[in-house]
């Protein structure tokens, strides 16, 4: 909503306007253009109501609000139940009013819809006379108008629904990708709509907002960021619904397992005799079937322990395993893991892994030639450690064959990631890291189509990033579910002053925010150094999660090793975008895109053995590159951006609907 002031209006008034006065004719519901003009109105004080074509002006037993043949005069204090006008619109509309103040001081008018005020309009001093606009967005209410303080006089009001088609603020009759664009940067603030702002409010519900610009995309005729239908043939293997049904059918070997609705799963799954598939059947909607192992038994009190393997949710410890069509969430480490030198020839596909105690995917200890196509992981984050450990995707710890010196052998043995989205982990969206003590080595990973932001911070963690967007609390946090859990009492206080707004205010600090939080709770939480309250976990220096987006090795990587990168977008990172992290591979690097990180490109180290179409800009320090290399900022760099956070939020939105779908953006970005 906004308000737009013209200092010289020029008033259209409709010529076929009929200006009625009638006791018996009550106010119906304005649904076109309409314009109420008090200027030629007789002489007359209102203590009752007086009808207007569909407005009401509402008097009051002191005889303050009366027409004095130029203007109507709100003579005194008013509200939503006297001294006022009122008139109720279809929808999103411009009102406007010609107005000024009844004395020689400056006042102001209340535009409310009943339950609380939009806006306050500038009523200059006499003799000045001013047009104020306010732009509604939103369904059909009730509009009052009335004076906060003393008298207004008003000459006339309009509304005007501008005839403008829903999502098309370019003003081109049509709804594409490009008024989507346009309204991601007036909620950004790169751009103002002022006039074409009530068809930014593409779903009515009264705010411009980024569930605008998704469902402006989902709708387009071209499909582009529709959800991929799913079709499931069932016949050739087992449905299953339940826990017991699923561990009773992982007992066979090259089994196909078809899951059929959400599971509460007990303990951890493990795939180990190699050539089973566990297989999401969508439901009706779309969404994929949930697999929740908030309440398994595990391994470790990971209140006051670190987890371990046997805390994973999902274990693929064997060869030709497939995984499809799910949701992994909660799990007490990773959501899935790929361990063991036979766990190669793996597909995971179409899943979404969120909220769990560490790494959503992991990929280790020999794992190789495996392939995770079109996952979402996000909103992992290990408590204990403080964030460490806890990657969206983590291909490490040897993540390969044994060591060798064989470049065909090293070429053969890829772990591939493909489509896949990393965001707000509490660790790197990837990382590749290696150490001294692995008998095998990460050689070979690749990434094409992938993208990652905002990914190890510890402020989404502890609710701060959602409050100051004035978003509800997320209770499927680890953090916020650990907290729930050691306090439950004081849980309740804290999640109820989150969700009214009445913790601290929406633009606190986050050392504010943590203070507002602490008050509340009376317990912190265990970690591996120690105890700490919430104040201190949003403080960097305690958080140990690493803020980068491709993160790819070590300094204990071989030079042997490859890192391929085709079609990758990192942003929003306060350290990296695409990180050598000390290692000396060999890197293939085509159609990259990394900026606002706090440095785009650190592969100073690297051999870089291709190098094509790298991009960036806004990088807090500069790129550590090695000599020769430069990268380039693209000339249409800020609608390139928009386009890309356009396509984040489109993922965020099927992610938050249990659904996976596609984008565009990596064509659309590079072409």
């Amino acid at each position: 909503m906004i308000k737009v002031k013209f200092l010289k209006p020029v008033l259209a008034l409709v010529s076929s306007l009929l200006l009625i006065h009638c006791t018996e004719v009550f106010a119906a519901t304005v649904t076109q253009n309409t314009a109420w003009d008090f200027t030629s109105v007789q002489a007359q004080t209102v203590t009752d109501e007086y009808y207007m074509n569909d407005l009401t002006v509402i008097g009051d037993e002191n005889e303050k609000t009366k027409f004095d043949g130029k203007r109507l005069i709100l003579g005194a204090a008013g509200s939503t139940e006297k001294t006022c006008i009122k008139f109720r619109v279809r929808g999103s509309c411009r009102i406007s009013t010609e107005l000024s103040s009844g004395g020689y001081v400056d006042r102001k008018l209340a535009l409310s819809n009943g339950t609380q005020i939009l806006d306050e309009l500038y009523a200059p001093s006499k003799p000045n006379i001013i047009t104020e606009s306010y732009v509604y967005t939103g369904g059909e209410t009730d509009i009052y108008l009335y004076s906060k303080s003393s008298g207004i006089n008003i000459n006339n009001v309009c509304v005007d629904f501008y005839n403008l088609v829903e999502g098309d603020v370019t003003g081109d009759d049509i709804v594409d990708e490009e008024d989507a664009h346009v309204i991601l940067r007036h909620i950004l603030g790169s751009r103002t709509l002022t006039d074409r702002l009530p068809s930014a409010d593409y779903d009515g519900n009264g705010a411009v907002e980024l569930t605008d610009v998704i469902k402006i995309l989902n709708h387009l005729e071209e499909g582009k960021y529709k959800t991929e239908n799913i079709n499931v043939d069932t016949s050739d293997g087992i449905e299953v619904s339940s826990y017991s049904g699923l561990t009773y059918a992982l007992r066979t070997a090259g089994i196909k397992i078809y899951i059929t609705d959400d599971i509460e799963v007990e303990d951890r799954i493990q795939l180990g005799k190699g050539n089973q598939s566990i297989i999401g059947v969508p439901k009706a909607d779309g969404s994929l079937p949930i697999l929740d192992f908030k309440d398994m038994a595990g391994n470790i009190d990971i209140i006051n322990n670190s987890s371990n393997d046997g805390d994973v949710g999902l274990k693929v410890t064997s060869s030709g395993n497939t995984i499809e069509n799910l949701v992994v969430e909660n799990a007490h480490d990773n959501g899935i893991q790929i361990k063991g030198v036979d766990a190669t020839d793996n597909t995971v596909r179409n899943c979404i892994l969120r909220y769990n105690n560490d790494s959503g995917l992991q990929m280790a200890g020999g794992a190789h030639n495996n392939t995770a196509e079109n996952i979402i992981s996000y909103r992992n984050c290990d408590v204990y450690t403080r964030g460490a450990n806890a990657d969206g995707f983590a291909v490490k710890l040897g993540a390969g064959i044994a060591n060798t010196t064989d470049e065909e052998a090293v070429a053969q043995s890829a772990n591939s990631f493909i489509n896949c989205y990393a965001w707000e982990n509490g660790d790197d969206g990837w990382d590749s890291y290696d150490d001294t003590s692995q008998t095998f080595q990460t050689y070979n990973v690749s990434y094409q189509d992938c993208m990652c932001w905002s990914n190890g911070t510890p402020y989404v963690h502890m609710g701060y990033t959602d409050y100051i967007k004035g978003l509800p609390l997320d209770e499927d946090l680890p953090f916020i579910r650990r907290i729930a859990t050691i306090d439950p009492e004081n849980y309740q206080k804290f999640k109820t002053a989150y969700n009214y707004r009445t913790l601290c205010s929406s633009t606190a600090t986050k050392e504010e925010y943590g203070a507002a939080v602490d008050y509340i709770l009376s317990k912190k939480i265990k970690t591996n150094a120690g105890e700490l309250s919430v104040t201190e976990l949003l403080d960097p220096t305690n958080w140990k999660g690493n803020p980068n987006g491709f993160k790819l090795g070590s300094s204990y990587s071989e030079e042997i090793c490859v890192r391929t990168l085709t079609n990758c977008i990192a942003f929003d990172h306060n350290n990296k975008g695409i990180d050598r992290n000390n290692a000396s591979c060999n890197v293939f690097i085509t159609n990259c895109l990394s900026f606002n990180n706090g440095r785009n490109y650190k592969l100073d180290t690297m051999n870089i053995t291709h190098f094509e179409n790298i991009f960036g800009w806004n990088g807090t320090d500069n790129d550590n590159l090695p000599t020769g290399f430069t990268v380039d900022i693209p000339t249409d760099y800020s609608s390139k951006e928009s386009k890309i956070r356009t396509a984040s939020q489109v993922m965020i939105n099927y992610a938050e609907q249990n659904m996976i779908g596609k984008t565009n953006i990596f064509t659309t970005v590079f072409s």
